[in-house]
């Protein structure tokens, strides 16, 4: 199944992608790879992950503090937030 990402979850990958590369590149090639890990997991097993509403799902990163919501359409996955867990949790609701 195909996976779009938003333009605004593109941006909060960026955004977290330089905070971590700030840090070190290693830490952010960590990040990257936790990203696209739980991409793939995603795209595997789109049903499989914690339903927050009828409509939409998180998937957690497992080593960072950050998840994915994601809706499920006919046609494909829409990531529409790249989100971390302990700050501002509901701020990507108006994407829907």
């Amino acid at each position: 199944m195909n996976i779009r990402t938003l333009l605004l979850a593109e941006d909060e990958l960026t955004v977290a992608l330089e905070y971590y590369e700030n840090i070190s590149i290693r830490t952010a090639e960590h990040f990257i790879d936790d990203f696209h890990d739980c991409v793939e997991r995603i795209r595997q097993f789109p049903t499989a992950w914690a339903p927050i509403t009828t409509t939409l799902r998180r998937c957690l990163f497992k080593k960072f503090e950050y998840s994915i919501i994601y809706t499920i359409t006919p046609s494909e996955i829409i990531i529409i937030c790249v989100m971390h867990n302990k700050q501002k949790p509901d701020y990507w609701l108006s994407r829907i």
